[in-house]
């Protein structure tokens, strides 16, 4: 009997290069970072980096404050990088986001977004060990379509789009 399909993980998609935005900025600074970035949505953290919450348009919009404190969305929903790519691809679509801020023992790492899981679908692809059959997803088929081989059976490749 096989051994179980190692399914990829956020830390192998995910963007390290994030930008934040300090819960103690006053908001002027907020909005420049967000207008200069060209940024939808950014996290907040705090002085040990934890995430502690999120700002976007709704925010600046709805709220008063005077730092950004006083006005972002909190607490923020985040993802662990260790968590599975297919859990975090549900979460992402399920609710409708566009990206996610991702821990790892609580600090800000990274940024997961829709883009990122797209391109990693593009890129990749799930061989049969048995036959060479290749198939795209997040997770490997329950049997290869050719040969009928486990899901145990599938790795996966670097793959060019399209192919």
């Amino acid at each position: 009997m096989g051994t179980e399909t190692a399914l990829p993980r956020v830390w192998e998609v995910m963007s390290r290069d994030v930008v934040s935005i300090s819960s103690h900025a006053p908001r002027s600074v907020a909005v420049s970072t967000l207008r200069r970035r060209r940024l939808v949505t950014a996290p907040v953290v705090n002085e040990h980096m934890e995430v502690v919450g999120t700002l976007g348009p709704r925010e600046l919009t709805r709220r008063r404050g005077h730092t950004v404190e006083d006005f972002m969305a909190a607490p923020a929903q985040t993802l662990d990088e260790e968590r599975p790519l297919t859990e975090a691809a549900d979460l992402l679509l399920n609710r409708r986001l566009s990206s996610l801020p991702v821990v790892s023992h609580g600090k800000l790492v990274g940024r997961l977004s829709r883009t990122a899981l797209v391109s990693y679908l593009c890129h990749h692809v799930w061989v049969c060990g048995r036959c060479g059959a290749s198939q795209r997803g997040l997770t490997p088929p329950p049997n290869c379509p050719d040969c009928g081989g486990p899901a145990s059976e599938f790795h996966l490749e670097d793959s060019w789009p399209g192919l």
